[in-house]
């Protein structure tokens, strides 16, 4: 389980289209977009439905670091090696996810 914070998320979604209006957008506030806790010991009764929002945004797919890295790499070795090594979030504890 990587056990990631969601609000350290370091990727934004990504678009083919220039809209300024979709830099900074917040996800996850429509009333079904609850979500129950995941229990870490199953005879535990329910957790309570809590929202799950955040702030967010999108950039232009060609310039996303994906895109970047894309150009780039070398090899598919080299490109595996780039990809690898993105952050794109921390756990709970602070640690990077790969």
């Amino acid at each position: 389980r990587l056990d990631i914070d969601p609000d350290t998320i370091t990727w934004q979604r990504v678009l083919d289209t220039c809209d300024r209006h979709l830099r900074v957008v917040q996800v996850g506030i429509g009333p079904n977009e609850k979500v129950t806790p995941r229990s870490d010991d199953p005879g535990q009764p329910a957790k309570p439905r809590v929202q799950h929002d955040r702030v967010t945004g999108f950039d232009i797919t060609v310039a996303s670091e994906v895109m970047a890295v894309l150009a780039l790499a070398r090899s598919l070795p080299d490109l595996r090696d780039k990809l690898g090594a993105m952050v794109v979030a921390y756990s709970r504890a602070g640690e990077p996810v790969t």
